[in-house]
């Protein structure tokens, strides 16, 4: 309650327009076409970027991954879904490894030793 008193709201509200617009956008462009009519190259590379952004974003896996499998089939949705969420484990990793220690400093303090 305190945050809206002093006036930061309205970096909340511009941070949950951006993370609706994000998730929302690529359904509403989308929703006129059928996903079996598309193009399954598109359609592997959209859900392989999902599945990498998942790390960020709130995107449930698991009803992607299922989505891809039924519309790509067993072998190349499950090989699909792999490579995303192993794309999505290396940009973490590469996160925590550029900006973590700095991070862990800033919050914890110098106090923290290295390994």
């Amino acid at each position: 309650m305190r945050l809206l008193l002093q006036g930061n709201w309205l970096h909340w509200v511009v941070f949950a327009a951006l993370l609706l617009a994000t998730i929302l956008i690529p359904f509403a462009i989308w929703a006129e076409h059928e996903w079996k009519v598309m193009n399954p190259a598109l359609v592997a590379v959209t859900a392989a970027l999902l599945l990498a952004a998942d790390i960020v974003l709130p995107i449930v896996s698991r009803v992607v991954g299922a989505t891809l499998r039924k519309i790509l089939g067993a072998w190349l949705g499950t090989l699909t879904g792999v490579a995303g969420l192993t794309l999505g484990c290396i940009r973490s990793y590469s996160i925590g490894w550029t900006i973590g220690n700095p991070a862990t400093r800033e919050v914890v303090g110098t106090a923290v030793r290295k390994f």
